[in-house]
């Protein structure tokens, strides 16, 4: 039998409210709202196979060349096309951290290597030795040689070995961030050492300051990345399904492309995200919302909820309770997200999502309410 092993599980059992998955509290933009039943509309045709009109929003809103971009029906799919594209006989995922890389890199065959995060440590990566150490251990790391590929490409399917690195940033689940200065030296090392580094940044945008810590700025500078953002969290989409990959080295989105269905991106996926990207003062409520809200649940968390809480920096809080809480606030119509399915992690870790404030008010006190039902 499948198992299910992520969040936003509502369909069983009496769901209230989830809490589960990182989603915008705020939902979706009006705007994307209206454009999907548009497209739906729309939906006795065929999607635009290229996505163009979307590419074009994504290009503008980010500054980047439209032939840097390559849009997918959420960034999952296309995790899974640059595995199945490149088909890497290595690869280091963090542990713990989100189970598709693992899961897509398994699917191909790759053997997966586990870059486990010190609890210690709060789960952060403070320099870069604390990655590239673990590459080291890798006997034929030094090995490897290459060629130029096509476009002057430094990327490496001439390589006797081809591998891949993925980073979260912010981690997911422990909502710790890579600081550029250390995303530079491991990069630098890589592409030295002829490793992809495919880099997930889904959640910065829930930051003010995001351009402090995305690589976006570096694309022409590392032949080596490829970045993953999403519409799924900040815009409040997930049932739409879309994301998108960019990166310098067109060949890496060239291969991708070859695995993908030419219908990827429905037409109410690609024009709710064009729509939403022009929802500039929906990111700044977001972001004084999901700041404001974090703190009120870690400090609620800190007063005798939680055993350990760790500082993040985005829309969900990561949490370590000596309760079997996911299933005590099952009962009371609550979903949270247990992570001990995650490697590095057991049972006692857990993630909630940021939500309103009448939301977060709720589950505050029916988690309070279990904890004096349950006294240490």
């Amino acid at each position: 039998m499948e198992t299910y092993v992520h969040g936003g599980d509502i369909y069983r059992d009496n769901i209230e409210m989830d809490f589960s998955a990182n989603i915008n509290p705020l939902g979706m933009p009006e705007a994307a709202i209206e454009a999907a039943i548009t497209g739906i509309r729309r939906s006795v045709h065929y999607p635009d196979w290229k996505s163009e009109t979307l590419v074009k929003a994504i290009s503008a809103f980010h500054g980047i060349p439209e032939d840097e971009i390559l849009p997918g029906n959420g960034a999952a799919e296309l995790i899974y096309a640059l595995c199945l594209g490149f088909r890497p006989e290595s690869a280091w995922v963090p542990a713990p951290g989100f189970q598709e890389y693992e899961a897509a890199l398994t699917a191909v065959g790759a053997s997966v290597h586990r870059i486990f995060l010190e609890e210690s440590n709060g789960f952060r990566v403070d320099q870069s030795k604390d990655v590239i150490d673990v590459l080291l251990k890798d006997p034929d790391i030094a090995g490897t040689c290459t060629k130029n590929g096509p476009e002057g490409s430094r990327l490496a399917e001439t390589t006797p070995k081809l591998r891949m690195l993925f980073l979260c940033n912010p981690n997911n689940p422990t909502g710790q961030l890579l600081s550029k200065t250390v995303l530079k030296e491991i990069l630098a090392y890589t592409e030295k050492h002829h490793i992809m580094v495919a880099m997930d940044e889904c959640f910065l945008p829930f930051l003010p300051d995001e351009q402090e810590y995305s690589m976006l700025s570096e694309l022409e500078n590392y032949q080596n990345l490829i970045i993953f953002r999403a519409f799924t969290k900040i815009y409040g989409m997930p049932g739409l399904r879309l994301g998108y990959a960019v990166s310098g080295n067109r060949e890496i989105l060239h291969k991708m492309r070859r695995v993908l269905q030419p219908w990827n991106v429905s037409i109410p996926a690609q024009m709710a995200g064009t729509a939403a990207l022009g929802a500039e003062d929906f990111l700044t409520e977001t972001r004084v919302l999901v700041r404001k809200e974090r703190e009120y649940l870690e400090n609620a968390l800190s007063h005798g909820l939680a055993e350990k809480v760790y500082p993040g920096s985005v829309n969900y809080v990561f949490f370590r309770s000596r309760l079997d809480l996911k299933e005590k606030l099952r009962e009371k119509g609550i979903l949270i997200r247990s992570c001990g399915n995650y490697a590095g992690l057991d049972s006692r870790y857990f993630r909630i999502c940021v939500k309103t404030h009448p939301e977060n008010e709720m589950l505050i006190r029916k988690w309070k309410e279990i904890v004096w039902q349950n006294p240490l």
